[in-house]
């Protein structure tokens, strides 16, 4: 029995010994692994620079009015000595006409159908008929009638033939405009309609509490003025923006004959699986009648997050392009009857979503006409709203981002183990070498920072990982900044630190889970990060990053938090550490100290004719913004000059071991990263565009124009030009020579 024992022992032991062996000739192995540094510089060709994911050229032809806006039969409510806008309004359908004085041009939110007439100029037979009564309809709504079996949303116009809703309107008397009583013809609803100038410019709203319900008529959505800035076929040269993810523009011409529609923000989740299409990123759109001459750009001041964006091209059935925005108050759901889900029963929301309607009309002119001007003015119209988007201070070149993995986790046969990535120590030494590089401020997210390493530790950010090392070694470095990363919205499913009562729940009262993460309330998530600051703070953490910030839900566990509601909280996140960087930002996010991971394309879709850099030129000279990691780019050097043309600054993904590690993990996304193999390269393309971008440090984009497919001239406000050349093909402009696949500043 003794010599049994023994063997035994012997076995084990031997078996230690030989795992332990095992194991140390992976960690020597790992040591020497190296990962892969692609670099590319391959010129568009020239149907690619055609695309829409590059900006177009403009046409710069003259308009002077769009001939199917007129004021005759208006009734002159008076004009704004601040905007120099006047308002109109039909005494009969209360349609709008707003006239920019400072240029006579003409905006309506309907047509005059005097183009039916076949004694009129503008007649065509060819045209297809029109629905007079819904174009002349101030607003529409969807409802459910709950006396039907089957649910189903139909839709109402205020005028629709042999019906015609009732108003009562009455002139605001401390501004120019009316509010006005609506009844809708067949269901009955009834809510207030606003309408008024401003030193902001033309402002409609539906007060949430002035909607009323009649009976078993249950409204769904509202849509108000879905005719305005409407243009018809390609008369009139111009262009729809729309906030696509970096921004998007749909062209007036006679090949865009399709129709787009998205929600702000993305999908919600608690109503529908997530939408892998980039969002619409910011609360506005707008549409462009002559470029640099007439725009209108739409704000949402409430409202936005349960708004969806519609633009109908003409067609077959159609000559007109409109751009609307539809809210959403209620919406049908499956509720399940038993846990397997077999059986289920549909249903409509019972409560309206709480949230005001607010939109703003602003009128631009000259050059500020384009969608440029409109991304300066929206963050003008930010700032009003206390953003703190404030001027960035020049310095002695522009900052470098690094996204450092420090600890992950993987499975082993006894559980989870966490290994080292990248060392405090390893970030320092990185740091001060790229100090001597000539990179002169680094700013670094950490991610996996926290106990057990980076994935299925969310939202547990309590304490350090002890593998990582002593974070007090990064604290207080004058040329490097340091941002711990947490998902404060996510939890995962077999994490603790959160109770089932803090996920979101869908109408039908189940818990929303994404890719093994829950959803969690906003509000639970501020109080469990700010918890989490607290302790970590006197472990040496001072700045927090937000990730995975793109999705925004509403929840159902405890009434209703609405997406309105939901942002207020979300936004609070930006309070708890002394600075926040944020990843994939929407726009409510904008008053983070840092955004990265910045949209750089839109979702180009089919219709869309452009890609521009809308949310970067709102961002210009008033926030550092970093792009996606340079490691992972598809084409170098076309990447580099889209950073240069779109004002971004760069960014890597680094470690200090190599990504190999990661298969098989929750990181596999990594799939190179060890700063040794990058180092060259990372220093190669900070300087790249540094030699570009320290120029316009502080300055905004005030002037953007294509010269040709793929030449970009950017004009910043301190008076410098850079001008970007994307092409194959060398250029000389303006007395310069311009290499292909490169660019030139001009101070």
């Amino acid at each position: 029995m003794l010599h049994h024992k023994r063997r035994v022992f012997i076995v084990v032991m031997l078996s230690l010994f030989i795992m332990a062996s095992i194991t140390i000739s992976y960690a020597l192995k790992t040591n020497d692994l190296h990962d892969e540094v692609n670099v590319s510089n391959i010129p568009p060709i020239q149907s690619t620079l055609n695309s829409n994911r590059y900006t177009q050229q403009d046409d710069l032809s003259v308009v002077t009015e769009n001939p199917y806006v007129k004021l005759d039969g208006y009734d002159f409510l008076g004009t704004d000595p601040m905007t120099d806008l006047s308002l109109y309004v039909h005494p009969e359908n209360l349609s709008l006409r707003v006239v920019n004085e400072k240029t006579g041009y003409i905006w309506g939110s309907n047509m005059n159908h005097d183009y039916l007439n076949e004694d009129d100029p503008l007649y065509d037979p060819t045209n297809p008929p029109t629905n007079t009564f819904q174009d002349n309809s101030p607003v529409s709504i969807t409802y459910y009638n709950m006396t039907f079996t089957q649910l189903f949303r139909q839709t109402e116009y205020f005028f629709d033939g042999a019906f015609s809703g009732s108003f009562v309107r009455e002139n605001l008397e401390d501004k120019i405009g009316f509010r006005a009583r609506l009844k809708m013809p067949r269901s009955g609803i009834q809510f207030t309609l606003n309408v008024y100038l401003d030193e902001e410019g033309l402002n409609v709203t539906v007060p949430f509490e002035s909607i009323n319900d009649n009976g078993n008529f249950l409204i769904s959505t509202i849509t108000v003025y879905r005719n305005f800035g409407f243009t018809v076929k390609d008369t009139i040269p111009g262009y729809v923006f729309i906030p696509d993810g970096i921004g998007a523009l749909i062209r007036y011409n006679e090949q865009q004959n399709k129709n787009y529609s998205k929600r702000f923000y993305g999908s919600d989740l608690t109503l529908q699986a997530q939408d892998v299409e980039r969002p619409l990123t910011a609360s506005l759109y707008g549409t462009v009648q002559g470029i640099n001459q007439n725009a209108m750009m739409v704000i949402l001041k409430n409202g936005s997050s349960h708004a969806t964006l519609a633009y109908q091209s003409h067609g077959t059935t159609n000559i007109f392009n409109r751009i609307y925005i539809s809210f959403e108050y209620r919406d049908k759901y499956i509720q399940r009857l038993n846990a397997s889900g077999t059986s289920t029963i549909e249903r409509v929301q019972a409560e309206k979503t709480p949230f005001d309607i607010h939109l703003i009309y602003k009128f631009l002119d000259g050059d500020d006409a384009n969608y440029v001007g409109m991304a300066n003015h929206y963050r003008e119209y930010l700032i009003r709203e206390n953003y703190k988007l404030n001027k960035v201070e020049a310095k002695n070149g522009i900052p470098l981002h690094l996204d450092v993995l420090a600890t992950e986790n993987k499975s082993v046969w006894y559980g989870r183990e966490t290994f080292s990535m990248t060392k405090a120590s390893d970030i320092l030494s990185w740091s001060e070498e790229l100090v001597q590089l000539g990179i002169n401020r680094i700013e670094a997210t950490i991610h996996g920072w926290q106990k057990y390493g980076a994935s299925r530790t969310s939202p547990n950010y309590g304490s350090f990982e002890s593998k990582f090392g002593n974070p007090w070694d990064l604290f207080g470095k004058p040329n490097l900044n340091v941002y711990y990363a947490t998902t404060p919205l996510l939890g995962y499913q077999g994490s603790s630190g959160y109770q089932s009562k803090d996920i979101v729940q869908n109408q039908g009262s189940e818990l929303i889970l994404l890719n093994d993460y829950y959803l969690i309330h906003p509000t639970k998530a501020y109080e469990i990060l700010n918890q989490h600051h607290n302790k970590v703070f006197y472990e040496g953490a001072r700045n927090f990053s937000l990730e995975s910030m793109n999705i925004l839900y509403s929840d159902h566990s405890n009434g209703i938090l609405s997406r309105e509601n939901a942002i207020k909280e979300i936004q609070k996140l930006l309070s708890i550490s002394e600075k926040t960087a944020v990843s994939h930002a929407f726009d409510y996010l904008f008053s983070a100290d840092l955004i990265k991971d910045i949209d750089m394309y839109s979702s180009q879709k089919i219709i869309f004719t452009d890609t521009v850099p809308f949310l970067t030129t709102v961002l210009s000279g008033y926030k550092e913004v970093f792009g996606r990691n340079g490691n992972f780019f598809a084409n170098t050097q076309n990447e580099l000059l889209r950073m240069i043309d779109y004002h971004v600054y760069p960014n890597f993904y680094m470690t200090s071991e190599s990504a190999q590690k990661l298969l098989n993990t929750d990181s596999s996304f990594i799939f190179t990263s060890k700063y040794e193999d990058w180092k060259d390269e990372v220093v190669r393309q900070y300087h790249f565009v540094n030699e570009a971008l320290k120029h316009v440090q502080g300055a905004s984009i005030q002037s953007r124009i294509v010269l040709y497919p793929g030449v970009v001239k950017n004009t910043y406000s301190n008076g410098v030009t850079i001008y970007v050349n994307y092409s194959g093909i060398d250029y000389m402009i303006d007395g310069i020579n311009l290499e292909m696949m490169s660019y030139e500043v001009v101070l």
